[in-house]
């Protein structure tokens, strides 16, 4: 992987990082009760949400049905926070 695409990649982690944590603040959630209702650990929401971890398409179908989102316009959103 070129310098190029590791930082198109860190900035693709980044929207959907930053996507994740509007849609868990807009229902109140702290970063434990996320995890603890989607069934993995508190540092793999940390981890997303710093945009150290990708977000498997499994754990995005899990937080969607936690924090009630679609995850279609989730990932819009998210495409959009890139692409400014």
């Amino acid at each position: 992987m070129d310098q190029n695409e590791a930082t198109q990649r860190d900035a693709i982690r980044a929207a959907i990082a930053a996507q994740l944590r509007a849609e868990r603040a807009a229902k109140g959630l702290t970063q434990i009760e996320t995890a603890r209702l989607a069934g993995v650990s508190e540092s793999t929401i940390i981890r997303v949400e710093q945009g150290k971890r990708d977000l498997p398409v499994a754990l995005l179908f899990e937080l969607a049905r936690v924090l009630d989102f679609d995850p279609a316009a989730f990932m819009d959103a998210a495409q959009a926070r890139f692409q400014r």
